[in-house]
């Protein structure tokens, strides 16, 4: 599967570190191998197909950030595995996630449970 917009997102947040698109965190070189709704947020595996100087194995990242439907904001994680497989999390503060943050793939499944 491809990465989602929201996906995409916050891989951009997390390594990108000067704010602007890298070519290290673009759509082509990654694979997502699972997509889940957790209580908070979502989680995706993620494998990474090229690596790039910004993502190193056993790494872990975290990145709070702000959204209009998070009043008290929300958060992405990402581990990095050995093999170069990115977990990535997001998770609200202390709210539902909005389904607007929520990778399109998996919305039908959370709109269906409401």
């Amino acid at each position: 599967m491809q990465l989602d917009e929201v996906e995409l997102f916050a891989l951009n947040q997390l390594f990108n570190a000067h704010g602007s698109p890298d070519e290290s965190v673009q759509a082509f070189h990654y694979a997502v191998q699972q997509r889940c709704i957790t209580a908070a947020g979502f989680f995706s595996i993620i494998k990474c197909l090229h690596p790039s100087a910004h993502i190193q194995p056993r790494q872990e990242i975290s990145k709070s950030f702000s959204h209009p439907q998070l009043k008290k904001g929300g958060m992405f994680v990402c581990w990095v595995e050995p093999d170069m497989t990115l977990c990535l999390e997001g998770t609200a503060a202390h709210r539902n996630w909005p389904v607007a943050l929520v990778p399109q793939a998996l919305q039908a499944s959370v709109e269906g449970q409401r």
